[in-house]
Order: structure tokens, then sequence, then C-alpha cells
């Protein structure tokens, strides 16, 4: 993968510092989570309230995949965590990597690269979005290549191959847990709980489509920190 890392990230480097305002959008796209989970979460929630025809079977594959995406969000963690430290391409020094004059290089410093989180949720989301319509899944895939993965590959903040792990790690985790969940006592205990105690259910609902919205952050910065201070 180094040769596959190494032409990647400088093709797309030669782009940046050529247009100031399309470095500083980039990094907005980077940070704003309005373009980056919430457009598919939208999707989902559209899924979930469409016609009475549509909708068991629809709410079976949502409940399943999302389930699905908060394993790999979790699984995403562990690995970084237990694979061995891989230093982010813009705090490689050797790389020769130019960042956009708006961004600091401390960025995510302390962050281990491998995998991309961002790349295991949005590919969850878009593996999601294929079991419930081809044509969405195929959207959703353009969506988390274009406005989740290529910006942080052009910002360095990740190698390619970090990106491709993390769309393995969310494609397989939804992909077992559809094949585990789908109809399962798991999905009906919700779905008999979004009849007998909706306020239960919609408050956790909303809660969980929320934190994936803003990618777990209080709680993945949270654990660093807790990390960070348990090996101090």
């Amino acid at each position: 993968m180094h040769a596959f890392d190494l032409y990647t990230l400088q093709a797309l480097n030669r782009l940046v510092g050529v247009s100031r305002p399309l470095d500083d959008w980039i990094i907005y796209l980077s940070n704003a989570h309005l373009f980056k989970m919430t457009p598919m979460l939208l999707v989902l929630c559209g899924f979930w309230f469409m016609r009475p025809k549509d909708n068991a079977t629809n709410r079976h594959i949502i409940l399943a995949g999302l389930t699905g995406c908060f394993v790999a969000m979790a699984l995403a963690r562990v690995l970084s965590k237990i694979l061995p430290f891989r230093v982010r391409p813009l705090h490689s020094p050797e790389w020769g990597l130019q960042l956009p004059a708006s961004m600091p290089r401390y960025t995510l410093d302390g962050w281990s690269s491998l995998p991309s989180d961002h790349a295991a949720l949005s590919f969850a989301l878009v593996t999601v979005l294929f079991f419930l319509s081809r044509r969405w899944g195929l959207w959703a895939l353009f969506h988390a290549f274009v406005f989740i993965c290529l910006p942080r590959a052009y910002l360095s903040l990740h190698f390619p191959s970090d990106l491709l792990a993390g769309a393995l790690v969310g494609t397989m985790a939804v992909g077992i847990t559809m094949r585990l969940a789908i109809n399962s006592r798991w999905t009906h205990f919700l779905l008999e709980m979004e009849t007998s105690r909706p306020a239960v259910f919609y408050t956790g609902f909303v809660f969980l489509i929320s934190q994936m919205m803003h990618m777990f952050d209080d709680l993945r910065q949270g654990l660093h920190l807790l990390l960070t201070l348990l090996h101090a």
C-alpha cells in the first residue's frame, strides 16, 4: 500500500495551495457535520417513515443497519488502539506534503491514522442504504467518496489505505449485522417498544441519530482523554 498511498497523496497534494478558496472550502467540508453523515441519515429517516406497505421491512433493515453502524464505529476505535500507532500524513515530514495555509499542522495530533472512523461510519451507512435501495445506495457511495473520504485525503489527514481499511470495517460490520439481526429478537423488541413505548423509543432513536450526525465526537474525545489519563 505504500506506493499507492504515496502516489495518491502526492497527486492530490499538487492541488493544495493553488486556490485559497478551494482549500478553505475543503477544510470546511472536512469539519461540517451538515455535509458528512447528516444527508445519509436524513435519507434513512425518510425510509423509516415511508408508506405502510414498505414500513415493516424498511424498519427491520434500518434498526439492524444502525446497530451495524454502531458496531462499525466501536470496532474502528478498538482497532485504532490495538493496532500499531500510525502517524498521519500531515505529521510525517518525510512525505513533504504541503498543507492549506489556514490549516494547523497539529490537527489531530496524537490520534492514530488507521483505520479511518469517518470511512467506517460513512460506508456503514452506504451499506444500509444499499439494503434499502440500490439507487440511494449509489448516491450514498458517491456522497461518502466525494464529501467525506476525498477531503480527508486532500488535507493529508489520512492515507488512502486508512480510508480503504475504514470502508472495509464499516461494510463488513453492517453486512454481518444484517445477516444476524434482520427479523431477529433484537429488531422485534425495538419495534414492539416503538409501538408500546414510543416516547422511550424515539428519545433513544433521536439521540443515536444525533450522535451519528456528529460522529460520536463527544464520546470519542472523552474516551481518548480517559485512555490517555489511564496510560499517563
